[in-house]
């Protein structure tokens, strides 16, 4: 019930947005997030402006193209929102919020938050169907577009260097042959061992999880547990979302908080192999192919023109098939293919060899 105590408790006059959290609700809600990774590059946007772009959404029931620009850009904002419902994360705040907001009232927690639970999954996958998400692309489109811009750049490169060297066309096509297949080769198989390596370790981890529940399932949850206090969680209230979470599957509840790992993001070594090998094939076939049709005595401009385009056709696609800013994406591959051209045409135009 509103009264003059509550309404001032709850006002949001001061805040720039009236979906936006307060200083006091962020803090119950930080330590319910998962922290910054230990590797990769750092987050440019804070999670709290992600969580009120999500929250903005879905207190007016907008789409997300109708997400203003002061918030993160809105491609960043889906990939946040289908990442924690795919991993679970929404299904564990929402617990957690709910047993939060029990005790915070003298309440005690009850079980029966299961039920809510599950509700809430149900309606969070089904959330704006129209609008897909990118999240599960990230292992087959991360060796696709490293194969393809390894093809254009390597063989465009290598075209564009023995050309300086030498303006013997047909040199230049062997070189530019034996650089595609043996471009592919290493590429397909570089890709399958390294993914196979990262796959291994994964399902190491998990068999260890395993064993260790068969063995020890209450020391597991108390591990479990455990992991919810130090995200700020109270001991009473990190021990129910472990016992509930334990008894519904504790074993993706270990692998999603205790190993995090998640099903999209899972090594897939012989997707990644094919996209690697097919994709740098298909893209080095470009600059052999402009270098196949040029006049002799102008392959090496005629290839690092078409390179260049090559180039920033792939970044285009590569920022569109991921829902990434365009520009960016483009800038960056044009700009180290151009590095690239540059360094092999000099060397073969100062040393008359190709590198």
């Amino acid at each position: 019930m509103w009264t003059d105590t509550t309404r001032a408790q709850y006002a949001r006059a001061d805040l720039a947005l009236p979906s936006d959290l307060t200083d006091a609700e962020w803090a119950v809600l930080e330590p319910l997030l998962p922290g910054p990774c230990c590797v990769g590059r750092p987050r440019k946007w804070p999670l709290r402006r992600i969580i009120e772009a999500i929250l903005y959404l879905l207190r007016g029931g907008l789409p997300w193209r109708m997400l203003p620009p002061c918030f993160p850009p809105v491609s960043t904002v889906r990939r946040w929102f289908y990442l924690w419902r795919d991993n679970g994360l929404w299904l564990s705040l929402n617990h957690a919020l709910l047993l939060i907001g029990r005790e915070a009232l003298g309440r005690e927690a009850s079980p029966s938050a299961g039920v809510i639970d599950s509700q809430s999954v149900k309606t969070t996958a089904s959330a704006h169907p129209d609008d897909p998400h990118y999240v599960h692309r990230t292992g087959w489109l991360r060796a696709a577009v490293l194969g393809a811009n390894d093809g254009i750049i390597s063989v465009g490169s290598l075209i564009t260097g023995v050309a300086a060297a030498t303006p013997d066309k047909g040199a230049v096509l062997v070189a530019g042959v034996a650089a595609l297949i043996a471009g592919a080769m290493s590429m397909a198989a570089g890709e399958y061992i390294s993914v196979s390596s990262q796959a291994d370790t994964e399902s190491a981890d998990i068999h260890r999880e395993r064993a260790a529940l068969a063995q020890s399932p209450e020391a597991e949850e108390a591990e479990l547990a455990a992991i919810y206090r130090s995200r700020g969680l109270s001991e009473a209230t990190a021990a129910l979302v472990a016992r509930e979470l334990s008894a519904r599957d504790a074993l993706a509840a270990h692998v999603r908080d205790e190993l995090g790992l998640a099903e999209h993001l899972a090594a897939r070594p012989l997707q990644a192999a094919l996209a690697s090998g097919v994709t740098f094939s298909s893209a080095a076939a470009v600059p052999l192919l402009a270098a196949w049709l040029a006049p002799a005595q102008a392959i090496g401009v005629v290839v690092a023109g078409v390179t260049v385009l090559a180039l920033a056709l792939l970044g285009a696609l590569g920022a569109w098939a991921g829902a990434a800013p365009l520009l960016p994406a483009t800038l960056r591959v044009v700009g180290w293919g151009l590095f690239a051209m540059a360094a092999t045409a000099l060397v073969g135009r100062l040393f008359g060899v190709s590198v």
